[in-house]
């Protein structure tokens, strides 16, 4: 078996595939090749190429599973699918180009091609002192909102989403449980040992499940690091990996973690009521974020496997592995018992 542990892109194999994508660039070299750091459940690479007699660069971010295939909770083409149908919408997103399946001749692995957006991961000026620092704070976590409140505003139904989706909520009532049941039955599925903290602890918090206002397109993994802003500005919400269906409640759960407290939590959360004209059920809102840990658990132990059998030998996999012991204990203690 062969093992792997950091596997770029054949250049030449991703020179040949753009050359085929786009014949007009002449003279087309690829320059650099570059991965998104960590990049654990999936593989981001920047690639950066010139072309013509004034050697005009262009960059483009291809997107893959790792070595030891995708962690499971969604597949590379649900997170295409949701590039594709965010581009008939308002939400800024790095265009989706092209999409290639499994078997083709360039990388023979299926991947797929976004467009490059300039920025930053990190705004400017958050870290400053003062009173200016403060003001460039409230202003980002207040495009955060304005951002969130965007996506929530989708409608779903027409957009087809419920169509590609892990699960979808028969009403606002099931919203919370139909959550947990997918994810526990994912991790049944895809672990490598009983998990029984983390399948009590499920069923703890399942019983005193609150039910939804109102079920929306959430993009969960939000916030710093994983949007690319120009100033105080986003002008690419960047991770699509595990989006869902379900209360409006968990984005914000997770941007309290992320970005809100930049601020404060209840003036973000008071600007999204003003900017929705809906209410945030606090209690809601507090569930959300004690069960935000089972994602990760159900998540970074899907990636187990590919450690173990040597096909992704990466330690941060491992480790993370490890990592899920502590956290089942924590969302146990979440939980009450």
């Amino acid at each position: 078996m062969r093992r792997v542990i950091y596997e770029p892109p054949d250049p030449e194999a991703v020179r040949r595939y753009l050359v085929e994508r786009v014949p007009e660039a002449e003279d087309l070299t690829v320059d650099v090749i570059k991965r998104s750091w960590p990049g654990m459940s999936r593989e981001t690479w920047f690639v950066t190429t010139s072309s013509g007699d004034d050697r005009a660069v262009t960059r483009y971010v291809f997107r893959m599973d790792p070595p030891g295939g995708g962690f499971g909770l969604t597949t590379l083409g649900f997170e295409a699918d949701v590039y594709e149908m965010l581009a008939r919408t308002d939400v800024p997103t790095q265009p989706l180009l092209w999409r290639e399946p499994a078997g083709n001749p360039w990388l023979r692995k299926e991947f797929f091609v976004r467009a490059w957006i300039d920025g930053t991961v990190e705004p400017a000026g958050i870290r400053d002192e003062g009173p200016e620092g403060h003001a460039t704070r409230e202003r980002v976590v207040k495009e955060l909102v304005d951002k969130l409140a965007l996506i929530h505003s989708l409608d779903w139904k027409a957009l087809g989403f419920g169509e590609i989706a892990n699960y979808v909520p028969a009403t606002p009532a099931d919203a919370a449980t139909a959550d947990i049941d997918w994810h526990l039955a994912h991790a049944r599925k895809h672990g490598t040992e009983p998990y029984p903290l983390l399948t009590e602890a499920l069923t703890t918090l399942r019983a005193k499940a609150p039910p939804a206002q109102r079920i929306v397109i959430r993009k969960e993994n939000n916030g710093i690091g994983e949007e690319i802003w120009q100033g105080e500005r986003i002008v690419a919400m960047a991770d699509w990996e595990t989006a869902s269906l379900g209360a409006p409640e968990l984005d914000l759960a997770v941007a309290a973690g992320t970005t809100f407290h930049l601020w404060g939590v209840e003036e973000a959360l008071a600007y999204y009521e003003e900017v929705t004209g809906t209410s945030v059920d606090l209690e809601i809102f507090q569930f959300y974020a004690q069960l935000w840990s089972m994602r990760t658990i159900v998540g970074l132990q899907g990636g187990v496997p590919g450690f173990a059998s040597g096909a992704d030998l990466r330690l941060q996999v491992a480790s993370l592995g490890l990592l899920t012991v502590g956290m089942q204990s924590m969302l146990a203690r979440v939980a009450g018992f």
